[in-house]
């Protein structure tokens, strides 16, 4: 097994100005805002299939009902 490092990073409240990023020549970033519920059924259709990322979403919801509720 491996040690693999992230950052996840939570946002409430957030509205989509429209301004365009400031990326570098060879980045490519997309942004989306989704709602928890959207998350919660991504994850239970088995949408995502990147294993960090589903570690990360759940990390993300148990911090939302641990500390958000």
């Amino acid at each position: 097994m491996f040690e693999q490092k992230g950052n996840l990073f939570v946002a409430y409240d957030l509205s989509n100005d429209g301004k365009k990023q400031s990326l570098g020549k060879m980045e490519k970033i997309e942004t989306d805002i989704i709602t928890i519920n959207q998350i919660k059924q991504l994850l239970s259709e088995g949408k995502i299939l990147n294993a960090a990322s589903i570690v990360a979403f759940y990390k993300a919801l148990d911090f939302h009902e641990r500390y958000m509720l």
